[in-house]
């Protein structure tokens, strides 16, 4: 074989390799766009609001137990959600039904979470977002 006929068929497979990646490329749904992406546009200020209220709130964690101190009396904790950050199987959401503010997460699995806790704090809906490690 001749280096002529050599180089037309390293283009060949060179041009197909490129095009099997488009191919790959076009038909992968994984994008960084949100599905909901409006709709968290139109929530955002309320949001930012929420979040400017949760800054107000403290929130110490000590021996794998989390407490939610208010400034006023009269907060509330509605929801807590807890993500893995490594294995999303190990995520919880936690109603507080009963008016708690300790919250013990010792049989939680063990690793770092992100926490969002929401509820209301002198009359005004608030979200706190804090990292956890529970040991």
């Amino acid at each position: 074989m001749n280096w002529g006929k050599g180089l037309a068929i390293a283009m060949a497979l060179f041009i197909a390799f490129i095009v099997v990646l488009g191919i790959f490329m076009m038909r992968s749904t994984d994008s960084l766009i949100d599905k909901d992406y409006y709709e968290q546009g139109e929530n955002h200020t309320q949001i930012m609001e929420m979040e400017k209220w949760g800054k107000k709130v403290i929130t110490p964690f000590e021996n794998n137990v989390l407490e939610v101190q208010f400034q006023e009396d009269g907060g509330v904790v509605k929801t807590i959600e807890l993500k893995h950050i490594a294995d999303s199987r190990n995520d919880r959401i936690i109603n507080n039904q009963n008016g708690s503010r300790k919250f013990d997460l010792s049989g939680m699995a063990k690793g770092h979470y992100q926490a969002e806790i929401k509820g209301e704090t002198e009359g005004h809906a608030f979200l706190k977002k804090i990292q956890l490690s529970i040991q």
